[in-house]
């Protein structure tokens, strides 16, 4: 959009831009809601901080064209592109946390799994080993 001549064009871009930015208010308050512990919250906070700059940045850029200045290649590259990289790895980086608890939940859910299976087999782990090939966590 920065470098489109075509201002109906650009218009267009424009009311998409902002039809997306208001889907994603409603989807990131859903999203506050389910933040469940304070790592969560942090993190958001951080997303929040790296797309406000990331906004800033583009508007910026956009009040420069829309006055009728140039935006060039090597200003997209300069300013815009490490704020859209700083906000892309605020969100991996929540990403990668809740990949993490995901995990975390697998393993223990395994484990009680687990434990079930030989509480209700008398300790043998429920693959009919006799009782003095109980597995190691059951011991």
């Amino acid at each position: 959009m920065l470098q489109i001549d075509d201002a109906a064009y650009a218009a267009g871009i424009n009311a998409d831009r902002q039809l997306t930015s208001a889907r994603s208010e409603i989807v990131r308050k859903r999203l506050d809601e389910l933040a469940d512990n304070e790592r969560t919250k942090l993190l958001f906070a951080d997303i929040d901080a790296a797309g406000a700059k990331f906004r800033d940045v583009r508007n910026d850029l956009v009040k420069r064209k829309t006055a009728g200045g140039t935006v060039s290649g090597g200003d997209i590259q300069k300013v815009l592109r490490p704020a859209a990289d700083a906000y892309g790895q605020a969100v991996d980086q929540l990403a990668l946390y809740q990949k993490q608890r995901v995990d975390e939940a697998r393993e223990a859910a395994s484990k009680s799994e687990h434990a079930g299976i030989c509480a209700a087999t008398g300790g043998v782990d429920g693959h009919g080993a006799p009782e003095r090939d109980r597995c190691a966590p059951c011991g």
